[in-house]
């Protein structure tokens, strides 16, 4: 049922953004994550463990002011956790940018989502008296993000290049005795500005 409200809101979100004149944006990013205690081991980050991955969003202006906006991002994006899992995941963001001088920004944003992490390796389960493959092995997971960021404005169009450091907490990840596993990450980012007219569609 929660699955499916979040599934919904997401398309909600999808059709007022149709409906919109404003100038929206779409956001591509490569990311590096790693298990760690939120706001700790920031340098390694950089550099070891890699744990590859990507995120795609789409920005849509809600407010505007003279000095920052408000915008709402449905995202989804995709984590190798090497020699652990996979991580599919899509989420809903709620970012507030605020502009800076010479076409600097910097931003925060808050998120929750669904995840499915599937593990790398073979699981097995038992069935009566002995142990099988269990065919499919993926988990279900809440995701929460909260995560800090600053952008460039490198053309006059709003062509921007970013920079995102992100705190997520994925759940439950073991039950019974790793209820919540802790991810940092690091996002470089190109965030395209694209225009859309007012639409009815649904």
């Amino acid at each position: 049922m929660i699955h499916s409200l979040l599934t919904l809101s997401i398309l909600f979100s999808l059709t007022v953004f149709a409906q919109s004149q404003k100038t929206n944006y779409w956001k591509i990013g490569i990311t590096n994550s790693q298990t760690a205690m939120p706001f700790t081991k920031f340098s390694a980050l950089f550099y070891s463990p890699i744990h590859p991955g990507f995120e795609l969003g789409y920005m849509k202006s809600q407010r505007a002011g003279k000095h920052g906006e408000w915008q709402l991002e449905p995202a989804i994006s995709y984590t190798y956790h090497r020699w652990v899992q996979h991580n599919i995941s899509i989420a809903l963001n709620e970012y507030y940018r605020h502009y800076l001088p010479a076409g600097f920004n910097i931003s925060g944003r808050l998120g929750v989502g669904y995840q499915l992490s599937i593990p790398t390796t073979k699981v097995y389960e038992l069935s009566g008296e002995t142990i099988k493959t269990k065919k499919f092995s993926g988990r279900s997971q809440f995701i929460f993000n909260a995560a800090i960021g600053a952008d460039k404005r490198i053309n006059k169009q709003g062509l921007m290049i970013g920079l995102l450091y992100q705190q997520k907490i994925q759940t439950p990840f073991v039950k019974n005795y790793v209820p919540l596993l802790p991810y940092n990450s690091i996002m470089i980012s190109l965030t395209i500005p694209i225009q859309h007219k007012k639409s009815a569609t649904l």
